[in-house]
């Protein structure tokens, strides 16, 4: 029995981990995402790429629905604008953790942040949560 309620418990965990396929570029170097993560835990409707080395993406849809988005350079707590420069898709997940809803999307940016960060390409994304 507790060994079934183990593998039980390890199929769940491995169904429910983000997957993210980038091809994203920011100044040029690849943008590899280590974590997506749900905006809704911090009031947007969206997403939050993070790599290895402290760069985030966040990315959203204002309510207008134009793009959004947000670029965060290693150790930064405050982000540069990225508006109206791409498109995002976002679709609601069958999963919940923790009362948040997965999203899975994509999208794609060709975008010159407010201190001059490039941020181009395209990324797609499932179970953010």
């Amino acid at each position: 029995m507790a060994l079934r309620t183990v593998l039980l418990l390890g199929v769940t965990l491995v169904a429910c981990q983000a997957h993210v396929q980038s091809r994203l570029l920011v100044n040029g170097t690849p943008f590899v995402p280590s974590s997506c993560t749900s905006g809704a835990p911090f009031g947007y409707s969206g997403v939050e790429l993070a790599d290895a080395t402290g760069r985030r993406l966040r990315l959203s849809s204002s309510l207008d629905g134009r793009f959004s988005g947000a670029y965060f350079a290693p150790g930064e707590s405050r982000g540069q604008a990225l508006t109206d420069c791409g498109s995002l898709a976002l679709e609601r997940g069958s999963g919940v953790i923790n009362g948040v809803r997965n999203l899975d999307g994509d999208a794609t940016l060709s975008c010159v942040g407010e201190r001059g960060h490039r941020v181009e390409g395209a990324v797609r994304f499932e179970n953010c949560h």
